[in-house]
């Protein structure tokens, strides 16, 4: 019981990890391609 609690929480955090590593990855290249589009220098 208590290993199938551990294994469902640690598989709960390493699919939550990779959704956030992928959304913060996807901000910086539209804000990448944005600011190409723009003619400014980076993302800010």
């Amino acid at each position: 019981m208590t290993f199938f609690l551990v294994s469902s929480i640690v598989k709960i955090l390493v699919v939550f990890t990779v959704i956030m590593v992928g959304v913060a990855l996807l901000t910086l290249a539209e804000r990448r391609i944005c600011a190409w589009m723009q003619d400014r220098l980076g993302p800010n």
